[in-house]
């Protein structure tokens, strides 16, 4: 439990530190974080996402990563919702290259593969 409990320390500094005062940072369950990043454009999400993941490395920890922005034609669960499946495409993403490195061709489904912590992020404008 130890080594759990400081991989998500870990993982709460890496986003708190990748995030501007005015973003809300969050634990939505087990390994999983949420970043609303309020008023980002794509250029904002793509740069937070490459801190987050330049944080997270110094600690020793990788991330599956999506994003959305939000449309103001739809609600902020809809970019929730996006955000969530962009992520498991970059688990599916990470895991088929983590096959081709090991010389396996296997496909891989869309939701499988686990990596420490996960994180989700909803831009919101």
């Amino acid at each position: 439990h130890e080594r759990g409990d400081q991989m998500l320390k870990n993982a709460a500094y890496a986003l708190s530190t990748a995030t501007r005062e005015c973003d809300v940072v969050a634990r939505t369950g087990g390994d999983e974080f949420a970043v609303l990043a309020v008023q980002s454009d794509e250029h904002q999400c793509n740069a937070l996402v490459a801190r987050i993941n330049d944080l997270l490395a110094q600690v020793n920890l990788r991330g599956s990563i999506g994003f959305s922005k939000r449309d103001p034609a739809k609600s902020l669960a809809d970019a929730w919702v996006q955000s969530d499946q962009n992520m498991y495409l970059c688990k599916r993403d990470r895991k088929r290259e983590q096959n081709r490195s090991a010389g396996s061709d296997t496909a891989v489904p869309p939701t499988s593969g686990s990596v420490q912590p996960t994180t989700n992020e909803a831009a919101a404008n």
